[in-house]
């Protein structure tokens, strides 16, 4: 075998033995809040805008996973950046994270318990207007 072939089948076994890892998850408050501020990550509200209007995270982005653009938006998106998502209860934040995760990203965290659990556990909302 000459030094090519070699070098192939080491990655191709490589690739076989240690496959890509996401590191994708559903996060408790704590830990959401806690990996946002280490990772400094893109945290995105998907839900609607009229939600996003009434009240979010401080500093996130609205995009609504119930949009029919959004996996066009998502596709937009750096997948070297992690993403923090978050919604009402956690069940559209777990869609968007699924979504994103066949989309090829692998630093997706979700919020688990949505904006419910984020303020049962006492974290501040923004409840400003913003339209």
């Amino acid at each position: 075998m000459d030094l090519r072939k070699i070098t192939l089948n080491i990655i191709l076994l490589t690739g076989i033995i240690c496959p890509i890892h996401t590191f994708s998850q559903t996060l408790s408050p704590k830990g959401f809040k806690k990996k946002l501020m280490i990772e400094q990550g893109v945290l995105i509200d998907v839900r609607t805008p009229a939600e996003f209007n009434d009240e979010r995270i401080e500093g996130a982005v609205n995009m609504n996973v119930k949009d029919s653009l959004f996996e066009q938006q998502v596709k937009k998106l750096d997948k070297t950046n992690a993403y923090f998502l978050y919604c009402g209860i956690g069940k559209r934040g777990d869609k968007a994270l699924k979504i994103m995760e066949h989309e090829g990203f692998t630093r997706v965290y979700n919020l688990k318990g949505g904006l419910a659990e984020w303020k049962k556990k006492g974290y501040k909302t923004n409840t400003n207007k913003l339209y």
